[in-house]
Order: C-alpha cells, then sequence, then structure tokens
C-alpha cells in the first residue's frame, strides 16, 4: 500500500466537501456508471426481509436511492457534517449515525448486505484496515456479502497526484490524503478477515482526462461545475475525452482504472 499525501488532511477535506455539497436527496439519473452500476448488480437479489448497511454514506445519494425504493438501508458515516446534512431531512434518525468503521455500534450478524464505496482508503495507519475489515465482518451475517471500493496504486491514480501536485506548487503536501491499495495486500487482508471474493473490477469514478477542462462536457466546465450534479450524472467528458478514455480503459485497464471494486462472501 502506499501513503498519499496532500495539503489538507483527510478529515479536513471530506469535512469541507460535505459542507459544500450538501446532501444528495436527488438519486441518480442513470444506473450506467460507478458506484450505482455495482450496486444495483450486488442488490439484484434483494428482498424486503434483508438488511443492508452503507459505510461511508457520505452525502446520502446511495442512501437516499434505495431508501426511495422501500429498501431496508442505513448508514453510518465518520464526517459529523455529512450526517447532520442527512439528518437534517429524514424522519428516522436513527436511519443514519455518526460513527467508526473501527468500531461499529452494531451487534454480531446484524446485516446481509454492506456497501463501502471510498471508505477504507481513508485510514492513515495501515494496520487498521485489517482491523477495519475484521469488524465489517463481525458485523455481516454469514453469507452476507460486501461490496467495497478503495483507490487503487494504479499509473492513473499516480498521475493523477502528480497533476495536483504541479497545479499546487506552492503548497505543502505533508499531510494524509489517503491509501492507494495494492491487489495482492487486498487479497491477503480479506483472506485473514474471513472473506471469499467473488468477484474483483478494474473500474474508475473520474478519469484523469476531467481534470483538464478540455475534455470536459459544456455542462461539466469549470466555470460552471457543480460536484452533486456531476456525482448524480457522472463525470462526463466530451466525445474525444471519451474516444480516448475508452480506449485506455479498454486495453490498459490495470494502468488506467483508480479503484479496485471488490465483491466478497463471509465465510
Amino acid at each position: 500500500m502506499r501513503k498519499v499525501y496532500r495539503y489538507t488532511d483527510n478529515s479536513n477535506y471530506w469535512n469541507e466537501r460535505w459542507e459544500s455539497s450538501g446532501v444528495d436527496i436527488t438519486g441518480f439519473k442513470s444506473t450506467n456508471f460507478y458506484p450505482i452500476k455495482q450496486a444495483e448488480e450486488f442488490l439484484k437479489d434483494y428482498t424486503d426481509t434483508q438488511t443492508i448497511l452503507e459505510l461511508g454514506c457520505g452525502a446520502g445519494r446511495l442512501y437516499f436511492h434505495y431508501k426511495n425504493k422501500k429498501y431496508n438501508i442505513k448508514g453510518i458515516e465518520y464526517s459529523q457534517v455529512a450526517v447532520n446534512n442527512i439528518k437534517n431531512v429524514i424522519d428516522n434518525k436513527d436511519d443514519i449515525i455518526q460513527g467508526n468503521v473501527l468500531n461499529l455500534p452494531y451487534d454480531k450478524y446484524s446485516f446481509d448486505y454492506i456497501i463501502a464505496f471510498g471508505l477504507f482508503h481513508n485510514l492513515e495507519d495501515v494496520n487498521d484496515v485489517q482491523k477495519a475489515f475484521d469488524e465489517t465482518a463481525r458485523v455481516l451475517k454469514k453469507k452476507g456479502t460486501l461490496l467495497f471500493s478503495v483507490r487503487y496504486d494504479s499509473f492513473e491514480n499516480n498521475l493523477i497526484e502528480k497533476i495536483i501536485k504541479s497545479r499546487n506548487k506552492e503548497k505543502k503536501f505533508n499531510k494524509f490524503h489517503r491509501l492507494h491499495f495494492d491487489l495482492e495486500s487486498t487479497i491477503e487482508i480479506l483472506r485473514k478477515a474471513g472473506f471469499k471474493i467473488k468477484n474483483i473490477q478494474y473500474e474508475r469514478n473520474v478519469s484523469f482526462l476531467f481534470k483538464y477542462d478540455f475534455f470536459r462536457t459544456k455542462n461539466m466546465k469549470d466555470k460552471i461545475f457543480v460536484e452533486s450534479k456531476a456525482r448524480s450524472e457522472g463525470f462526463k467528458l466530451n466525445k474525444l475525452g471519451e474516444i480516448i478514455d475508452n480506449f485506455l480503459h479498454k486495453y490498459f485497464s490495470k494502468h488506467f482504472s483508480n479503484l479496485l471494486i471488490v465483491t466478497v462472501e463471509k465465510e
């Protein structure tokens, strides 16, 4: 695993993002992109007797998507800012709580499904990663399933970091931002936690090309960019951007992906 440093620490970074983006109650305008594409496939056999937990529910877009479909879903989030945003617009306040993945406030075998998009790579202590997966396994029912994504230690992710540094040369990159996971370490951590791997995907949420205004669609340009809109519609590239991006991801997926998306079953 590789530690990535930036000029703002991880906790402040996320609090600032949730303060600016607010709450995502609109859901998704399409289900053909990450993370809703993977979540829909993951929950395709869901029944109304089952329970779902989202670890790191953030602005709530996934929570609201499934709550509106009458799914039995709860969420836990480390950022009190994000939790307050959601609680302000829901009736059942107990659905969303503030908490830590290292000490989940749930009994053993509480959930049939757990979803954790972009959570585990926010842990600064590498040893805590194993603890987090162990704790996740504890609250998952036997034969229950976990779907998660982590930042992948790929060429693309490291390129993105170089782009960010080149645009902020006057700042000191000395505060922990996130971990980049390699496949081998991830597999070993899952094995120790008692999980059986069902599927691994190399995917991305935002292409490195999106860092350049030239490759964005007109409604995603910097001057009119709204993150909540991009999160609900996808971070869209223009035709040229799509052609380049699709080519790189199709033929060099391990290099031009920024996420590992993994589905596992508790043994």
